[in-house]
């Protein structure tokens, strides 16, 4: 009977022995990281809605994310499974990493994929492509191409500038690249009436701008060398200056801006 008793408690301590060791193995074990690859690295992504860039960086257990796109503003530690690869995070989110390449990382949040990129030019690059379907080059030919319809000479804009109708003359300044790009087709909607027109300032000498500097200071360097769309609007031989400004690859709040402006003004 003893013999039994002896052998019950052994067992007992055996069962128990490697139920603790189980348990510390298990806690102790070796955590899934990412590849180490993507770790320590700020990577962006251009919100299309604001123009602004959101950040995002994973270290070996936490996420730094800095936007508006995905609410992960209030999240940090995670945890992460190689084999799926899902984060977990300790504010009851996850996503899943695709995969990256050596300029991006590919994340699937909200079952959908989502580009971040190690350089912002790149990201913007990725954004407007995925967007327009389309590089950023073909649409700005495809802008300036539309654009040449409502081209207008010096001497024609003179005489705008001298006449008693309301007009709006788009100009883009030597600086302005991918805002102007965005609104070139844009503009074709300006206003319904065939009041509007494009004043293409590289093709004026040296001669016509300083002639358009002693009719009106307005044109002035800021004007010339802007680096955003802007619109010369005459109105009873007086002039004004309106500045072009989207959210991210939005410039529809410009669609008949004119027909609305001047019924305002009625």
């Amino acid at each position: 009977m003893k013999h039994i008793i002896g052998r019950i408690i052994i067992y007992i301590f055996l069962i128990l022995t490697f139920l603790i060791l189980g348990i510390i193995g298990y806690i102790n074990k070796p955590l899934d990281v990412p590849d180490p690859k993507i770790l320590n690295i700020n990577y962006y992504k251009y919100n299309t809605n604001t123009g602004n860039y959101e950040e995002i960086k994973l270290t070996e257990n936490e996420l730094y994310y800095n936007g508006e796109l995905f609410d992960l503003n209030n999240c940090k530690n995670y945890t992460y499974n190689d084999e799926t690869g899902i984060i977990k995070l300790d504010c009851r989110k996850a996503f899943r990493i695709v995969g990256f390449t050596e300029e991006a990382l590919v994340i699937n949040i909200n079952k959908e994929n989502q580009y971040f990129y190690k350089e912002k030019e790149k990201s913007f690059n990725g954004e407007f492509q995925r967007k327009f379907k389309m590089a950023i080059d073909t649409y700005k030919k495809e802008g300036e191409n539309l654009l040449t319809e409502k081209e207008i000479s010096i001497e024609e804009f003179k005489n705008l500038l001298n006449s008693n109708d309301t007009s709006y003359i788009y100009i883009k300044g030597n600086n302005c690249k991918n805002e102007c790009t965005l609104f070139n087709k844009e503009f074709l909607s300006f206003s319904s009436k065939d009041n509007i027109y494009y004043l293409n300032i590289t093709k004026l000498t040296e001669n016509d701008i300083e002639e358009l500097k002693e009719i009106n200071k307005i044109f002035n360097t800021d004007l010339l060398n802007g680096n955003y769309p802007q619109i010369i609007i005459i109105e009873n031989k007086e002039i004004e200056i309106l500045r072009i400004e989207g959210k991210g690859f939005d410039y529809s709040m410009y669609h008949n801006y004119a027909n609305n402006m001047e019924e305002e003004n009625e």
